[in-house]
């Protein structure tokens, strides 16, 4: 062995002993598993890739250049760049197969679950918020005419202490992507391709390593099998833990109204590019009903703006016309205000309905006015949760408040003829707009 391999190994820390015998270390932003005892390895990687009995290693690679710098292949093929790493690891090119990433290895999750003398370990590295997409998604290249390079994996490794036939490793890889699915799906994270939660990456990876030398010999892998529920527990629970170690995607990060509906284009800006046009196309109807409200409640009306409000000029009052003028928001402002409302549980619990009877009406498990009613039911409550007075806002672009002297005042969707994809933008656009309004609404309810 060299002495440029001898230093290589030297740097091996040791993090953990699976129960199939193998040893996990961390190395040179790399994860290394050095089998101990004869394995069988079924890998979607390209160095080695798919069935083999004759490895004695497979490992991992954080391949990750540096904050905003993408990761560039060092050879012609993706395998001979596999080829240099293992090479760089003091690994035998010949006897290891391995997957890459941008992943952090210190994010890595490590999940052993047991029944009787079966053990699965799922040894696991990812992030999806930013190559996250749903199986089905438009393609980002065609390989017949060129391929690119994108960051963001969920890679799997699965060691297994018992002995498994090629067909039930196989059926191993199913139930562990199936499991991982679940993982993200129960996490709600977005996909960045299409506006579906996401399924996975777009470059995942996965390696299932079976004990031949088990005197235990499992048929079956499948969801209904004890090997299968290992699996799927080991697999759900360490990528869940990964994508937390490695981005923060949990379900306190989940609990934000932006966050649900960030698939369906709301976010900060979007929210804030919806306020200046709101305000712009509505200012006058704003100020009129602001101003109005204080001349008939207080006098003088100068007396009840909050110190808060004159300090950020959000309302001065005009003296020769005795008249409240609202100011328009700075979007530091308008952003603060957002977040002080995103995390609210009735935001959150709402927009989660809304955003999912949007993804039953694209399934075609709603129709179109199914989905209208309910919204506006959502609409109604929040309306009611944030004590919107119905005599001062109203949306007179998109909602429109009726009343007369045999109805209660209410909130109606238009009824427009739209195709499907203009009914879910025009629903969203809703959505956003009354979301504007509630921040509008708190920043003068606070000022009374």
């Amino acid at each position: 062995m060299s002495a440029r391999k001898l230093r290589i190994i030297h740097k091996f820390m040791l993090i953990y002993n699976t129960p199939s015998g193998n040893f996990i270390h961390r190395c040179e932003k790399s994860i290394i598993i050095l089998f101990n005892g004869k394995k069988a390895v079924l890998s979607t990687g390209p160095l080695n890739g798919g069935y083999n009995e004759k490895l004695n290693s497979v490992f991992i690679k954080d391949e990750n250049p540096g904050s905003g710098m993408a990761c560039e292949l060092r050879a012609k093929t993706y395998k001979s760049h596999m080829e240099l790493i293992a090479n760089e690891l003091g690994l035998d090119v010949n006897a290891t197969t391995g997957l890459s990433t941008a992943a952090s290895m210190e994010n890595a999750a490590i999940v052993t679950k047991s029944h009787g003398e079966t053990s699965v370990t799922a040894i696991v590295t990812g992030g999806v918020e930013i190559n996250g997409l749903r199986a089905g998604d438009p393609a980002s290249y065609d390989e017949t005419k060129f391929k690119k390079t994108i960051n963001g994996t969920i890679n799997i490794i699965l060691d297994i202490n018992v002995s498994l036939p090629k067909e039930t490793m196989v059926k191993a890889l199913i139930v562990g992507t199936e499991a991982k699915s679940a993982a993200i799906l129960e996490l709600m994270a977005k996909s960045n391709y299409s506006c579906d939660i996401a399924t996975g990456s777009g470059t995942d990876g996965m390696i299932i390593i079976s004990n031949i030398e088990s005197n235990i010999i499992l048929s079956d892998a499948g969801g209904h099998s004890k090997l299968g529920e290992l699996i799927g527990i080991a697999v759900k629970e360490s990528v869940k833990e990964s994508l937390d170690n490695q981005t923060g995607l949990n379900p306190k990060s989940q609990h934000n109204f932006i966050r649900r509906f960030e698939r369906y284009g709301i976010d900060e800006n979007s929210l804030w590019d919806a306020y200046l046009k709101l305000m712009s196309e509505n200012f006058q109807f704003y100020q009129t009903h602001i101003s109005k409200i204080f001349s008939n409640t207080f006098s003088p009306m100068e007396n009840k703006l909050s110190e808060s409000a004159k300090k950020n000029q959000r309302f001065s009052y005009n003296n020769n016309d005795n008249f409240i003028e609202l100011k328009s928001l700075r979007k530091t402002e308008f952003i603060h205000f957002i977040h002080c409302i995103s995390t609210d549980e009735e935001i959150v619990t709402q927009s989660s309905l809304y955003v999912h009877l949007l993804d039953q009406l694209r399934w075609n498990l709603l129709n179109e006015k199914e989905v209208k009613n309910a919204c506006l039911l959502i609409l109604k409550n929040l309306k009611k949760y944030y004590g919107v007075d119905k005599n001062i806002f109203k949306n007179v672009t998109k909602l429109e408040i009726h009343s007369n002297s045999n109805k209660k005042n209410k909130i109606i969707l238009n009824e427009n003829n739209l195709n499907l994809n203009n009914t879910i933008q025009h629903l969203v656009e809703i959505f956003k707009e009354f979301v504007i309004e509630i921040i509008i609404y708190k920043i003068f309810n606070e000022t009374k």
